[in-house]
């Protein structure tokens, strides 16, 4: 039991041992890895049966995140990075159903599925950085975004309900897929403030980032961007 304690021990001992790069070093991090993503502010709204509105605001969703950064080590703490990645942001609404109009019997409803809001960026990060124990590190930074596209997809089918059958005989059909494109609706250019803590073994980066964003994504709502993204990296270092 004591030689299991002490193995114990010493693999922890080692793996939170491993030191972080060394003043004036110089490296490369390609990175790849996960969105989650929503978008304040975007919904829909719907008609129901008794005449009142409905609404279903966005949900998270997930997206794929890939690029590189630069890295100089300025002390044994403190240090600087500059990045270029490629970000896919989406969210979406739960499927809905929204009332047409009833003639004689006959009820008719649109229904809408698998709403969402994609989204792709380049983003520009520039951080700076603190080692606060071992390998653990902390980042704080501006990061600029250029929106590459933007798009709404959904479906939907016509639904009737014959009231005048028991029970209510429901039929679906027109079933149809769109693709809206919203890049004209959004602003191009998106600056936030990523916040991120990362761990590094073995030259093996694991990093997580929070972006806070200042400038809202929409031209004529007040809607923003809100997105983690958990990545993996490698670090090669230059010099």
């Amino acid at each position: 039991m004591k030689q299991f304690i002490f193995s114990l021990f010493a693999l922890v001992v080692s793996i939170t041992a491993n030191a972080q790069p060394s003043e004036g070093t110089f490296s490369v991090i390609p990175r790849l890895g996960v969105n989650i993503s929503n978008q304040t502010g975007y919904s829909a709204k719907y008609q129901l049966r008794n005449g009142s509105v409905g609404v279903e605001d966005s949900k998270a969703a997930a997206g794929i995140n890939i690029g590189a950064e630069a890295v100089y080590q300025f002390t044994d703490l403190f240090f600087a990075s500059a990045g270029l990645d490629y970000s896919l942001q989406r969210c979406k609404i739960a499927n809905y159903t929204n009332y047409l109009r009833q003639t004689g019997s006959v009820e008719q409803f649109e229904g809408v599925a698998d709403k969402k809001l994609k989204l792709s960026y380049v983003h520009l990060p520039l951080m700076v950085g603190c080692y606060v124990y071992n390998s653990l590190a902390v980042k704080l930074g501006l990061q600029f975004g250029y929106l590459a596209s933007a798009k709404e997809t959904y479906n939907t089918a016509d639904i009737t309900i014959d009231t005048s059958v028991e029970p209510n005989e429901r039929s679906i059909g027109n079933r149809q897929g769109y693709s809206v494109n919203y890049k004209d609706q959004m602003k191009k250019l998106e600056l936030s403030i990523p916040l991120g803590v990362s761990y590094e073994y073995e030259n093996v980066v694991l990093d997580l980032r929070y972006n806070w964003s200042i400038t809202k994504a929409f031209k004529h709502t007040n809607s923003r961007n809100q997105w983690a993204a958990l990545t993996v990296g490698y670090r090669f270092e230059i010099y």
